[in-house]
């Protein structure tokens, strides 16, 4: 799986996308959860917007297929059939892909969210949405049938803007003393913590400093370094594709130094790259992104926590069938308690066969037992 995509990797794909600007719809599909295909053609050409959100929107040669539509697929074939696609941009600074379109004199916005779940949406020029893949509604904004549009609040500047980049690090040392230096460039860059991180380690910095253990000299060079990568991304250079024995493992739009002992392929395209990315899994060839071993640590946790769970149940149970079988014999001794004020516990452990008594309360007249299959 393709880890999920920066804001400023997002940009060069909607760029890339962007050529498909007076292209016609030919057709829509849904393939899978999440995923679609645009099929598109212009100046003689055929080619393939190959989605799936939240990690990728690309111009492929290649393409899946699935032999029944469905609804959504419908819905969404009978609006944009035949329509030109006008634009690929960003929209709000965002995570979010928006082609525009135009079918006669109706103009159109197709929406890619990509971040969280993922999601499409189809609204018209004014914004007001007339399909949405998956309905829901947020604190903020509501994403269902005849509600506008609203992108979430995002805090990143637009990395474009010097102006802005250079007031952010500026406010850097004013910031919570306390709080990690890549966590607050992060949040508020929109480069991506893949960058971010990598900026950090240039500058000789702990991976986790905080901003009272960063000089100025130090935040210096991460600034210049955050600034080179943003003039390779606005320079459209070749895309590096990381790869360990010939395996691609991930893609950047500059050196890593995290990943400097895999072996670099030039990618003209970040479709290209993230197309041999996803070749990888479609082949059934190991993953070995940091993403997957996320997930592979995850899934580890979680079966342990399982078993865990079910090692406790299964002695629930046991010392549960042991009680019900032994209520008369517990009654017997609840009673024999009740009468004799000072019982002892020689007293009551030979009535209570099977079971261990852990603590009398002769002031409540109770006792507390534990059955023998608990500590199985």
């Amino acid at each position: 799986m393709v880890r999920a995509l920066s804001i400023i990797e997002l940009s060069r794909l909607a760029g890339e996308l962007d050529a498909t600007s007076g292209s016609y719809i030919d057709q829509f599909y849904e393939i899978d959860d999440n995923k679609f295909r645009i099929k598109v053609s212009g100046s003689g050409q055929k080619s393939n917007i190959n989605i799936f959100v939240p990690y990728y929107a690309i111009l492929s040669d290649t393409f899946e297929v699935r032999e029944e539509a469905t609804n959504f697929a419908m819905a969404v074939r009978k609006k944009i059939s035949g329509a030109v696609i006008r634009s690929v941009s960003l929209y709000s600074n965002d995570r979010i892909i928006r082609i525009e379109l135009g079918k006669k004199e109706e103009a159109l916005n197709l929406i890619l969210e990509m971040f969280g779940q993922g999601n499409m949406v189809l609204a018209d020029s004014s914004m007001l949405i007339s399909l949405v893949y998956r309905p829901h509604d947020f604190a903020e904004r509501s994403l269902r049938k005849g509600e506008r549009y609203m992108a979430p609040k995002n805090e990143s500047i637009d990395f474009l803007d010097a102006d802005a980049l250079e007031k952010e690090f500026k406010a850097v040392p004013a910031a919570d003393a306390g709080a990690q230096l890549g966590a607050c460039l992060s949040r508020r860059l929109g480069i991506g913590t893949i960058y971010i991180r990598d900026s950090i380690a240039r500058a000789g910095l702990d991976p986790k400093a905080t901003i009272k253990d960063v000089g100025q000299e130090e935040l210096d060079a991460v600034k210049r370094r955050v600034i080179e990568i943003i003039e390779l991304s606005r320079k459209k250079t070749d895309v590096i594709l990381y790869t360990k024995d010939g395996i691609p493992v991930d893609m950047a739009l500059a050196e890593l130094a995290k990943y400097s002992g895999l072996e670099k392929k030039p990618c003209e395209s970040m479709s290209k790259a993230i197309g041999e990315l996803c070749s990888v899994e479609s082949s059934g060839a190991p993953k070995n992104t940091v993403e997957m071993e996320r997930l592979r640590q995850s899934i580890s946790k979680q079966r342990e926590g399982i078993k865990r769970i079910e090692q406790e149940a299964s002695g629930c149970r046991r010392a549960g069938d042991t009680i019900s079988s032994n209520t008369m014999l517990i009654n017997g001794a609840i009673a024999y308690m009740r009468e004799k004020k000072n019982a002892s516990e020689k007293e009551l452990e030979p009535m209570l066969t099977g079971f261990r008594l852990k603590k009398i309360d002769r002031k409540r007249k109770t006792f507390a037992i534990e059955a023998e299959a608990d500590s199985r």
